[in-house]
């Protein structure tokens, strides 16, 4: 049946194109169209049939149409092309070819065909209608002839749900965020239960700064989301961010018990805990999880860290090797490393990331600024200077006695350098572009991190990484001394340094070229 469609089709166009059988042709194709059970069609062609005076413009704009509906896309715009030529002040014509342009992708044509459609006949532009051009001017992130669509419709229709809702979305994108505001209110006046409004709404609001109003949106949307876990995170969250850990230890319970896979919210619970000095509640939050199947490394981690913090300082050895070893470093086990602090297991899977790719090699030079108890260090001489060759070289001003300790346990101690006392005093005694990774985690105030790093660039290697820790970190008890601000001080100063990774860790690499 397609197939004698396409036929008749084709013999209407050839009939209108020559003048010739116009008519006739016209009653065929509304024959075959009544016969296929399309009747609001079929009627169209029969009146077509009927007039006495054909008006092809109109007859080769239906056969677009009838083009379109099958997919037949080059013909329907050269129809309609065909038909502009003949009428080109003709609103239909180019609102079909801008549907089959969305049809295609092509939304650039598209856009300009609705303008023209809008510009020729200004009924066409209907709230939908301009709903429809403002979607097609965002996606050609065209922000604000999209704001001014979704406008015009809202004028003509002040409760059109969608052109108020992308409204939001479109004055966020342009930076008027006080504007979205009022765009996502109004949304919600009128449809309260709009759950994504909220949550957008909720983000907006805690960007700006207005965090209990983003707690109320977030509400909000939980008491109509099915699976509302999630949201009651993000209140955790802010409840967390603002201290008020007594308010946020619900919100994670309740995000848990929506869903016992809400791994995070797990995580920030624990936190939380700790942060109240609640010891008790944190273990049973760790055991709890790790019942729920549960086996991420954090929660030996966590355990070890609330043991450390009650005193039981010993107790907490295991767990953390426990944490290393869900980490993939078996050796922490099979060597007895003793650590009865983790701060640096976390960052195993980003060492992993840049440093793999040279593990082994022959001559590698690492230095590292603050060792402690030598974590950091037993890592990586288990895992990248694993060469005879390789070499590591630690400064700090007060080893750890654990640190020699756990360093003879590698069996590569002979190829560890050991320099006590200020790193301010002894990188400047180094050879310069003699290491080919440097590891800052001495002095967290921003002041000292800025100086090690002025003092250790040069003497890393061309192509060589630098890496920070804890470049988020912020210590209330010494305001405007983040490491943050001395490590962005010092990049300041070398624009050809190469950001490799940004956050909780800072990864630079130094330019070939610089040398």
């Amino acid at each position: 049946m397609t197939t004698l469609l396409d036929h008749a089709i084709v013999a209407c166009e050839r009939a209108v194109k020559t003048g010739s059988q116009v008519a006739e042709a016209c009653r065929v194709l509304g024959s075959l169209l009544q016969g296929m059970g399309q009747f609001e069609e079929a009627v169209y062609w029969h009146t077509r049939a009927l007039e006495p005076q054909v008006n092809k413009a109109e007859v080769l704009a239906g056969l677009g149409k009838l083009y379109a509906r099958q997919q037949q896309w080059t013909e329907a715009i050269a129809l309609y092309q065909t038909v502009l030529q003949a009428e080109p002040d003709s609103a239909g014509a180019y609102w079909s070819l801008a549907n089959i342009y969305a049809e295609l992708q092509n939304v650039e044509a598209a856009v300009q065909c609705r303008q023209q459609a809008f510009k020729l006949s200004p009924a066409w532009a209907t709230p939908t209608n301009q709903l429809e051009l403002g979607n097609q001017l965002l996606q050609q992130n065209q922000t604000l002839a999209a704001i001014a669509c979704y406008e015009s419709a809202l004028q003509l229709q002040s409760s059109f749900l969608e052109a108020s809702f992308n409204l939001a979305i479109a004055q966020t994108a342009a930076g008027q965020f006080e504007k979205a505001i009022a765009a996502y209110r109004h949304v919600l006046q009128l449809d309260p239960s709009y759950t994504r409004a909220n949550v957008n709404l909720a983000q907006l609001l805690q960007q700006q700064g207005h965090w209990q109003a983003a707690i109320d949106c977030y509400q909000q949307a939980a008491q109509h989301k099915e699976q509302p876990s999630h949201l009651y995170e993000l209140i955790g969250n802010l409840y967390f961010k603002q201290g008020l850990y007594s308010q946020a230890i619900p919100m994670f319970q309740a995000a848990i018990q929506s869903n016992p896979a809400q791994i995070w919210a797990y995580h920030h619970l624990i936190e939380s805990h700790i942060r109240q000095q609640q010891w008790d509640e944190a273990i049973a939050v760790c055991r709890s999880a790790l019942a729920a199947g549960q086996t991420h490394p954090w929660l030996y981690t966590y355990w070890g860290r609330v043991l450390t913090l009650q005193g039981e300082t010993e107790e907490s050895v295991a767990w953390y090797r426990q944490g290393c070893v869900a980490r993939g470093w078996r050796q922490c086990l099979d060597r007895d490393y003793h650590f009865t602090q983790d701060w640096f297991s976390h960052n195993i899977p980003i060492w992993q990331t840049f440093l793999e790719p040279i593990a082994h090699a022959v001559g590698l030079q690492f230095l590292e600024i603050g060792s402690y108890q030598g974590m950091s260090a037993c890592w990586l001489l288990d895992h990248i200077l694993t060469h005879p060759t390789a070499q590591l070289t630690c400064i700090d001003p007060n080893f750890q006695p654990l640190f020699k300790s756990n360093i003879s346990k590698t069996g590569s101690a002979d190829r560890v350098k050991i320099l006590e006392g200020s790193s301010h005093t002894l990188l400047p005694t180094l050879a310069s572009s003699c290491f080919d990774m440097i590891y800052i985690d001495g002095c967290h105030l921003a002041d000292y991190v800025q100086r090690d790093a002025e003092l250790a660039w040069p003497l890393l290697k061309p192509g060589g990484m630098m890496i920070f820790d804890d470049y988020t970190w912020q210590d209330p008890a010494y305001p405007g001394q983040d490491p943050k601000i001395g490590i962005d001080a010092f990049r300041s100063q070398q624009p050809q340094s190469v950001i490799l990774h940004q956050g909780y860790q800072l990864i630079l690499r130094k330019e070939l070229a610089e040398l």
